[in-house]
């Protein structure tokens, strides 16, 4: 079928080509100088795509929007080929990246200017983040009421034992590890110097990104740079005297800035200005332009499976405005489907998670682990792959985490809430009634027994020797090796690449490619993609507590973590 449809689809394209010819020939004389791209939110490395809904149901995007971080980069390598393009603008409005993402897009700039063209960033508000990607740009430009949020970084750490402890609530978890400080949130007064000296040692990382990127972009010394983001925040016109930014410009300004100076106005008594478009219209006035055919064979494409969220059993689904939780049987069902479809060579489990319920998490782990036996699996994360989100990372072939990711937190903990003094002050009378000596372990009206205890704490113990057993075999360790690294301690992706718990850092497309030369496709190929896994649906607060309420053994890495490196995703992967 498909040997009769290409050819016609073929046919139609040209015809259409032909068609435009004459339209593409008058507009030379408006053939852009500099493309414009709008960059907001969470780019995703590849955008999501969901068939069944009809066109006119489907989100609309701002003309510059750019849809993801694949089709921006394929965009601004034809751009590059145009030799009578002069720039490119980039505009930030709430971009929020992790490293990984930010890295990406600096390397294109990079090939933009090595190209010969120049990279211009603007912005209205420019948050730290932003600032250090438009550093790699060739100019920035602010309006005169903009403002450069520059100001580095802070995590405000939260311990809620005294308040709960008011409230007649009292906290009883049993940990394996003073580093695992999940739920040192509701059994502490205060945070924990270990908790305190974890939080310090990545925000120095970032901070070390901030500080080098200035040094890079802006031509500063380390001292100098350190002490612009001691300065901040700037409004627009302490930024341009501090050499933050490089001119002063309204939005609607920007063409006449960019002409050339020797350029006559069209206008009498106007101003000159330069021809600034959409990458669309760009493309559109390209007139000898490559039409894009249809191949004669459909590519075999690289599965990805999301694993997202907080990690409990069932189905999962989403807050309104919460965490997403990964449902263990929508993770096992994505990668059940990639393992049967005979398109897929390779798979990429692209990994955000801080981990969740420890039995949801292994059998998400044995899901992996059948699959690869199948097909090569390449495990990705740029965010957070810590706890149950790293033990279900050990079923692939190969772990690679993003610049500026979190890995690791190899532990568990385990216990409940007592509410008997709250129930008091509410005049609430309960009386537990048992046949059996730890018929009571769950019970939420009295604290744990010696035997209780006793027998929570041999639990704990087997899931976290099982733990390290998992990552020892994964990782080619001993056991003893892994529980220097265990204990609920968290690495950063380079510390993890040093202590071998990953084996490469890099993108999400450089891990699409390793997936599929593991499948023996060739290095060089284009990488396409099918994406396994439904949007997942809504999932009440109810329906998040009940959930996590099943199980009582976790496998999770601390809360702060999860709120600060997790995030909530794109509509996309």
């Amino acid at each position: 079928m498909r040997l009769v449809l290409v050819p016609l689809i073929n046919l139609w394209i040209l015809l259409w080509w032909v068609l435009l010819l004459p339209v593409r020939l008058l507009g030379r004389s408006h053939r852009p100088e500099y493309v414009r791209y709008r960059l907001s939110g969470d780019l995703p490395w590849r955008r999501r795509h969901f068939p069944r809904r009809l066109w006119f149901f489907r989100q609309r995007l701002h003309p510059g929007a750019v849809a993801s971080i694949e089709v921006l980069r394929r965009q601004l390598e034809e751009l590059a080929r145009d030799p009578k393009l002069r720039g490119v603008i980039f505009e930030v409005d709430g971009l929020e990246l992790v490293p990984a993402k930010r890295q990406a897009l600096v390397q294109m700039f990079s090939t933009l200017r090595q190209a010969g063209k120049e990279v211009l960033g603007y912005g209205v508000s420019v948050s730290n983040g932003e600032y250090e990607l438009l550093c790699a740009a060739d100019r920035i430009l602010l309006p005169a009421a903009g403002r450069v949020d520059l100001t580095g970084f802070a995590a405000e750490l939260t311990a809620l034992g005294s308040g709960l402890d008011r409230l007649g609530v009292k906290a009883h978890f049993i940990r394996r590890g003073d580093h695992k400080t999940a739920p040192e949130l509701f059994t502490h007064a205060e945070p924990s110097p270990i908790q305190r000296e974890t939080i310090e040692r990545l925000l120095d990382e970032r901070y070390a990104r901030l500080v080098a990127a200035l040094v890079r972009g802006r031509r500063l010394s380390e001292e100098e740079a350190r002490a612009r983001i001691d300065g901040g925040p700037y409004g627009a016109k302490r930024a341009l005297a501090q050499g933050l930014i490089d001119g002063l410009c309204s939005e609607p300004d920007l063409p006449h800035l960019l002409a050339p100076k020797d350029r006559v106005p069209k206008e009498k008594d106007g101003r000159p200005e330069a021809v600034v478009a959409t990458f669309s219209a760009w493309r559109a006035s390209q007139i000898w332009r490559k039409p894009d055919w249809r191949p004669w064979r459909m590519a075999r494409p690289v599965g990805v499976v999301p694993l997202n969220g907080i990690i409990a059993e069932g189905r999962g689904g989403n807050l309104p405005a919460g965490p997403v939780v990964a449902g263990s049987a929508s993770v096992i069902e994505a990668l059940n489907a990639a393992r049967k479809d005979p398109r897929v060579p390779a798979v990429v489990l692209y990994v955000s998670s801080p981990g969740g319920s420890a039995p949801a998490s292994e059998m998400i782990l044995e899901a992996v682990r059948h699959l690869s036996e199948k097909k090569p699996v390449v495990a990705y994360f740029d965010r957070v792959a810590a706890s149950g989100g790293y033990m279900a990372v050990c079923g692939a072939k190969e772990i690679w985490a993003g610049d500026g990711a979190v890995a690791g937190s190899i532990g568990v903990f385990g216990g409940k809430f007592e509410v008997s003094g709250l129930l008091r002050h509410l005049g609430i009378h309960r009386s537990l009634v048992t046949r059996g000596q730890n018929a009571g372990l769950l019970s939420p009206t009295r604290g744990f027994t010696d035997t209780e205890r006793a027998a929570l704490e041999a639990e704990i113990d087997e899931t976290y020797q099982s733990f390290l057993e998992i990552v020892a075999k994964a990782r080619g360790r001993t056991v003893e090796e892994i529980h220097a690294r265990g204990e609920g301690r968290i690495f950063s992706a380079e510390h993890a690449l040093a202590e071998g718990l990953v084996d490469r850092v890099g993108g999400f497309e450089d891990a699409c490619r390793r997936a599929l030369e593991l499948a023996g496709r060739p290095a060089k190929a284009p990488i396409e993609v099918a994406l396994f896994g439904t949007r997942p649906p809504r999932l009440g607060l109810l329906g998040l507590v009940s959930q996590l309420a099943r199980t009582q053994i976790y496998a999770l890495c601390d809360p702060w973590f999860s709120a600060s490196w997790l995030g909530r995703g794109s509509d996309g992967v």
